[in-house]
């Protein structure tokens, strides 16, 4: 299944001379990709992620047994399928079955997590052909002192992992682990009376960890680096959280100034916090770039998801193919494209992964010439470049330039030559003949 963004863009010439249109856009729109079929039920946060390569991580239940729970791995270089299959057998509960923390890394390293009988257990894989075959899951990591589980949310380049381990006394405490130094309790133990010291949900490359802690009886969001820990809330906010920080610092935190109403988004940058609002109820960020692109979750009926980009927050239904719509968006890379789940024609009971890229309009780049075809005077020869991958090329004609008029051009002859391609209309002894190439996006 596969769908396309809500425009086509044409180059249009007459004899000899050309010129090129295209339409516009009144927003920044999105072509979407169907990747594959997501399965039944939906873990709370990161379901789907990608790496700066292309690949995609979903994790998935695709019946209704434990055993079903799976580790799927998109390759977005050979376009390959992996199923990674459960993490540990007799695992018993969705919401932390193969609980992937990212696929946001070059070195192709997975973490996830599931419950077990004996609480929740984390595992690696590691693959060292960019994502075909993999190694077999790790095994236990184990757990912090007095530990009942441990779940781990973000992995880096290097390995290290950031995520949550939580005590007998069912207390959550934020932690890393790397596989030379096991496990580090980031922060203090919890205060009195509460049950969360808080939770490190993403990691750098340059190791620096975000999250939240509990100061008190609300939680705060923190920034953990090699100078030390940093308490980054918003000021005036009640509650905040740090979901994600990008290679180049920037934290994407939500913030509650009123417990119970809405969820804003903020953009932390260089120790200032810029409330970038909220959509329906409230929004959550999911994932943030280093150009500071940032993608999360609007809270409302059915849900949906937004997209920060260019200073401008906008839901993602305002920019895609409406035969779409949005579940969540969990993850954007380096490069601005985005995944996460979605249900095409309203199929509510068929959730796909899904992934967005900015739609390009390949006319406002490219050049059409139109030319005689030496000795062949009732020949035209259309040439223009530079082809776009994915990509299609409709050759047309019209005898006058008007809505309606437009036919594809049947009997030609296409030669193509690196990014340029001629198309030669074999028939075109007419007096009056105008031509356009109509493109459209996968």
């Amino acid at each position: 299944m596969k769908a396309t963004s809500m425009f086509q863009s044409c180059l249009i010439g007459f004899a000899g001379a050309c010129l090129a249109a295209s339409t516009t856009l009144a927003a920044v729109s999105y072509d979407v990709t169907d990747i594959g079929p997501y399965g039944i039920g939906f873990p709370s946060s990161k379901g789907v992620t990608i790496n700066d390569a292309g690949d995609i991580v979903a994790t998935m239940k695709l019946g209704p047994s434990s055993a079903d729970c799976r580790t799927v791995v998109y390759v977005g270089r050979t376009g390959a399928s992996v199923d990674l299959g459960t993490i540990f057998p007799g695992s018993t509960s969705l919401s932390k079955q193969t609980y992937i923390s990212t696929a946001n890394n070059n070195l192709d390293v997975l973490a996830g997590c599931a419950t077990v009988v004996a609480g929740g257990r984390t595992a690696f894989k590691t693959t060292s052909d960019h994502g075909t075959t993999w190694s077999a899951w790790s095994g236990d990591i184990g757990t912090i002192p007095n530990g009942f589980s441990t779940v781990i949310y973000a992995v880096n380049d290097s390995g290290l992992a950031a995520g949550e381990g939580m005590d007998t006394s069912y207390r959550h405490y934020a932690m890393t682990y790397s596989m030379a130094g096991g496990i580090t309790k980031l922060l203090a133990a919890p205060t009195p009376g509460t049950f969360y010291a808080g939770a490190a949900y993403a990691v750098n490359n340059s190791g620096s960890v975000v999250g939240e802690y509990y100061p008190g009886s609300y939680s705060h969001a923190f920034l953990g680096t090699g100078a030390g820990f940093s308490d980054i809330t918003p000021s005036g906010a009640i509650t905040a959280q740090a979901f994600d920080i990008s290679d180049s610092g920037l934290i994407a935190i939500s913030a509650t100034f009123v417990i119970g109403q809405a969820q804003h988004v903020f953009l932390y940058s260089n120790g200032v916090a810029t409330d970038l609002g909220y959509l329906g109820l409230g929004s959550v960020p999911e994932a943030i770039n280093k150009a500071g692109d940032i993608v999360g979750d609007i809270m409302r009926s059915g849900y949906g998801g937004f997209i920060y980009s260019g200073g401008v927050m906008r839901d993602a239904a305002d920019l895609i193919d409406p035969a779409w719509s949005v579940r969540m968006l969990t993850d954007i890379n380096n490069s601005g494209v985005i995944v996460g789940v979605g249900y095409y024609n309203g199929a509510l009971g068929n959730p796909r992964v899904i992934r967005l890229t900015k739609a390009v309009d390949p006319a406002a780049n490219t050049l059409l010439s139109i030319s005689a075809v030496p000795g062949q005077p009732s020949q035209k020869a259309l040439t223009f470049s530079p082809l776009v991958a994915g990509r299609t090329y409709t050759p047309q004609y019209s005898s006058e330039i008007a809505p309606g008029d437009w036919q594809p051009l049947m009997n030609t002859t296409q030669i193509d030559n690196g990014l340029s391609r001629t198309v030669i209309d074999l028939n075109s002894a007419a007096d009056r003949r105008f031509y356009r190439i109509q493109v459209s996006p996968p």
